[in-house]
């Protein structure tokens, strides 16, 4: 006979909780049944998916913490109660193998989804659960055989048993109450160090000594036992990789290992769970040393790594629990396997401070899905990992039909994987790398590999370390950038070029890996840079998607990145591989928003504390405090009461204390910058800089004459769109197009006409002349309704006339930008728009090169007269002259009078040559007066034909 359940109250939290929502949901949706799942959650938690997606939520209040509401009898029972629960899943940890709990539940007349309370006494106590062991016939390591009481026990156990050995706690898991000892004088340490541990933890420092099985594997076995005596073994895990007794990545079935020794492991388990009259789901727990087997404990409830089962059986082990809480039989239920699953457990911790928890906000998760990929969480982009709390983030499985299609897919998804953890940090990285270790791709890795393998957190100095500190400069100048632009709009009443940067380029200093680096970074254009580092250039394109995540683009491969960005460094993914850089100025306090100085609290030579407040600012007429990102002295204080701040200012400066560091690894070799040649390096050999020679548009093959053209027109074009320029690299650049003469090969160089047309757009915004208006009125200047425009900008510049509008829109094209609606990529090209009249001369000396090599070609024959748009472009510079210098305005005039007035007078006299040829041969055969049509034709002739006039007359 079967109980129906109609309202299970869940006793836990995070993934945990919401990997049994989803099982009762998927249950319900199969039954058509009115289960309900309950969940229970404290404020941390409050708009955590768990709580969202459950059926009902009901607050348990912590006024000793978070973690002790969990564990608090009385608290959880009775917020069970009000919510009208008939059953309880514990899930695993807090209460889940506690057998007080366990019996309450049942005395107020729910049910518990786990063994009984008595069944959990003779498990959960490791002591008797190894007796029990014992006298099932189940193989255990040589131990102690009972409890140790004192130092004095421990030292007579600990030399029979030999060294090394174990000392564990009784209660409790989780790795807690465990230390290993390699002789004598280290035992009475770790004997109190233990004790300590396992009281703090459980509330029982009973110890036990256990000799250490060498090179030995933990493999468990998933048992299942329903009410009616049927207990079935559902596969076994191997959870050998773990660092510090903490499981990292555990895989199904595992391998290996013959089928004959998997085959009396399940015997052993099943035995264990008859004799105990064991319902519901289990985990027996082995150390494996070649064919020798040694029982560890069995853990009286579902395990975190039960997906990688589920896996490869196609059960649902959350909904068997429930299903066994019903009452129903395990009779005829199969597990058949199919194929390999690994799981890796992702963790809000760092790999390069000790793997301590590195919790906080969650910024960006958005896991990689795909075949064979399965993603269990209980967090979303917006949650908090508490610090409270577990810091697991995510469980990722990957399945397939052989070892490395699971582990090759487990390593894409984890290297797919975007996460963002403001201020904190992830286990991601590491986790690729034990994945791809040699020793884990052979299988069979023993429970200390890991911590024999170690990772002392230095970065990686290879060539992914130099793709990431190009990524991190580029991304700390954008990250300046946008606090130009915050400040540039954020005060429209004073729309003008000198309160933009000038487009010079910037200086970035990073460290990294106990080393200094001092880059120089320039915009070429839309996401395009070139980075130099220590006399050696790279040219890259770095696209920013959505917040945190970029694509960084070499000529030759592409990475993805993901970042975090704070005010002591950057923390940056390339792949999945996470690197971090400290900034120079660790100890500058800037302000991250436009505003006013309240006040300023510390004053130079005081120490303080890291999180300590500074000062206060306003704005938005909120206040708001600074702090101190790291502790030390402060040296100088850079603002004042009543001060407006832009983004990004400068408040306070603190000198960090000895021993501070931003890097996070120890000293290694010194990044460079691969090899990479200077775009314009064709036109004088090697790199740009040297003598100004146009000869490489000699070359006889097309496509190195288009490449030449197409670096040279992109570095004319940076400059003309305001991007950043070197002064002395412009000036060259000028002087190389000066070089151009007759004999240069004219139909690649006539391209550069579209850079006129370029500058035409972009430079007529900017004309303080008053325009004709309609009726003869004079209208307000272009300078005047740009500005008018950039205040309207966030409402698509309503109120500007259509026809000015269009003539912005002309302009934005040429940054890639299509539309006036109003968003980053639209201020981004406004910015650098007012960029090209911020120090304008070196901009329009360029353009000045360009108009003599137009009309050079022009004389030496390029079929330039038929564009009407760089017609049109000229007239418009000329037309500019209050603009412009005269010296641009006159090359214009002149550039138009070659290129097409000059053409035009050369047909002209031809076709009067061609009228006065005929009477010219005739009057040579006898002379006759020339009739008045003939003299004015005569006035434009060519001259070879003029000269014979005067043998004529």
């Amino acid at each position: 006979m079967t109980h129906p359940i109609r309202r299970l109250g869940i006793v836990n939290r995070g993934e945990a909780a919401m990997r049994c929502v989803r099982a009762v949901r998927a249950l319900r949706a199969r039954e058509g049944s009115g289960l309900r799942a309950v969940v229970l959650y404290t404020d941390v938690d409050r708009d955590a998916p768990f709580v969202r997606h459950a059926d009902a939520a009901v607050r348990l209040p912590a006024p000793a913490g978070e973690v002790r509401a969990y564990l608090d009898h009385e608290l959880v029972i009775t917020a069970l109660r009000r919510a009208g629960v008939d059953a309880v899943w514990p899930g695993w940890g807090f209460v889940a193998e506690d057998p007080v709990f366990a019996d309450r539940v049942v005395a107020e007349g729910m049910r518990f989804l786990g063994p009984s309370g008595t069944a959990m006494r003779a498990l959960g106590d490791k002591i008797a659960a190894k007796q029990l062991a014992e006298r099932t016939g189940v193989p255990v390591a040589p131990w102690s055989g009972a409890a140790v009481d004192d130092e004095a026990a421990a030292a007579r156990s600990a030399e029979r048993l030999g060294y090394p050995l174990v000392v564990k706690a009784a209660a409790g898991g989780g790795g807690r109450g465990i230390r290993m000892v390699e002789s004598a004088a280290a035992l009475p340490a770790a004997f109190r160090s233990a004790a300590a541990e396992a009281r703090a933890a459980f509330g029982d420092g009973r110890l036990f000594l256990e000799r250490n099985v060498s090179g030995a594997r933990h493999v468990e076995v998933q048992v299942a036992a329903d009410a009616h005596g049927h207990v079935l073994a559902l596969g076994a895990r191997d959870c050998s990789v773990q660092r510090r007794h903490q499981k990292l990545i555990e895989e199904a079935p595992p391998p290996g290992l013959e089928p004959a020794l998997l085959a009396r492991l399940a015997a052993a388990a099943m035995r264990l769970g008859r004799e105990v009259g064991y319902v519901g789901l289990g985990t027996v727990e082995f150390l494996v040393a070649g064919a020798d087997a040694y029982f560890l404990e069995m853990n009286p409830r579902l395990q975190v790594e039960h997906g990688i089962t589920e896996a490869i059986t196609g059960l649902d082990l959350v909904q068997l629990q429930i299903r066994i809480a019903r009452g129903e039989r395990l009779a005829g239920l199969e597990a058949c396997e199919r194929g390999v699953a690994i799981e890796a457990r992702v963790c809000a911790e760092d790999p390069d401070a000790a793997f301590v928890p590195s919790p906080g906000r969650i910024a960006r998760f958005d896991p990689a899905l795909g075949p064979g990929i399965r993603v269990d969480t209980g967090i979303a982009a917006g949650s908090v990992v508490p610090a409270a709390f577990d810091s697991l983030v995510a469980k990722v499985i990957a399945t397939g039909a052989t070892r490395e299609d699971a582990r090759s897919r487990l390593v894409c998804a984890l290297g797919d994987l975007d996460l963002v953890i403001e201020g904190g940090a992830s286990n991601t990285g590491f986790l690729i790398d034990v994945l791809g270790s040699p020793e884990f791709r052979r299988g069979g890795v023993d429970t200390g590999w890991i911590d024999r393998r170690g990772r002392d957190g230095t970065a990686q100095v290879d060539g992914d370390a130099s793709d990431a500190l190009v990524g991190a400069a580029i991304l700390a100048y954008q990250r300046r950038r946008r606090d130009a632009r915050v400040n540039f709009f954020a005060d429209t009443t004073n729309v003008s070029p000198v309160r933009v940067p000038p487009s010079i380029g910037q200086e970035v200093d990073l460290s990294f890996g106990g080393a200094g680096y001092r880059l120089q970074v320039f915009a070429l254009g839309s996401w395009r840079y070139r980075v130099y580092l220590d006399g050696r250039a790279v040219t890259v394109t770095l696209r920013e998607g959505d917040r945190h995540l970029a694509r960084l683009e070499f000529a030759d491969r592409t990475r993805r990145v993901v970042y975090d960005a704070t005010e002591v460094g950057l923390r940056l993914e390339l792949d999945g591989r996470p690197y971090r850089f400290g900034w120079e100025t660790t100890g500058h306090v800037r302000t991250a928003t436009p505003a006013m100085v309240v006040g300023v609290q510390v004053t130079p030579g005081e120490r303080v504390a890291a999180g300590q407040v500074l000062g206060f600012l306003e704005a938005m007429k909120v206040e708001i405090s600074f702090s101190a990102p790291i502790a030390g002295v402060v040296t100088e204080i850079r603002a004042t009461k009543g001060q407006l701040v832009a983004a990004g200012d400068v408040l306070v400066v603190i000198e960090p204390d000895a021993g501070h560091a931003t890097d996070g690894g120890a000293a290694g070799s010194r990044l460079t910058l691969g090899p990479d040649a200077d775009p314009l390096g064709a036109f004088v050999g090697g790199a740009a800089g040297g003598a100004a020679d146009l000869s490489a548009l000699d070359a006889p093959e097309a496509s190195q004459r288009r490449v030449a053209i197409t670096a040279l027109r992109d570095e004319i074009r940076t400059v003309l769109l305001g991007y950043d320029a070197d002064p002395g690299r412009t000036r060259w650049l000028a002087a190389l197009l000066e070089s151009a003469d007759q004999e240069m090969p004219s139909g690649d160089l006539a391209a550069l006409k579209h850079e006129i047309v370029v500058f035409a757009d972009l430079e007529q915004l900017f004309f303080t002349a008053p325009r004709s208006a309609v009726g003869g009125h004079v209208g307000p200047s272009n300078a005047a309704r740009l500005r008018g425009y950039v205040r309207r900008m966030r409402a698509g510049g309503a109120g500007t006339d259509e026809e000015f509008r269009a003539l912005v829109r002309t302009a934005l094209a040429h940054y890639g930008v299509a539309s006036l609606d109003h968003g980053d990529a639209l201020e981004r090209a406004l910015l650098r728009l007012f960029a090209t009249q911020n120090a304008p001369e070196l901009r329009r000396q360029l353009v000045r090169a360009v108009l003599r090599c137009l009309a050079m070609l022009a004389r030496a024959g390029a079929p330039l007269a038929a564009d009407a748009s760089l017609a049109d472009a000229l007239g418009r510079i000329a037309a500019m002259r209050r603009l412009v210098s005269d010296a641009l305005a006159d090359a214009a005039i002149e550039a138009h009078a070659v290129i097409f007035e000059r053409p035009a007078l050369e047909q002209q006299a031809e076709r009067a040559g061609e009228r006065v040829a005929p009477r010219l041969a005739r009057a040579a055969a006898g002379a006759s007066p020339p009739p008045p049509a003939v003299l004015l034709d005569l006035a434009a002739t060519p001259r070879h034909l003029f000269d014979r006039v005067g043998r004529w007359l």
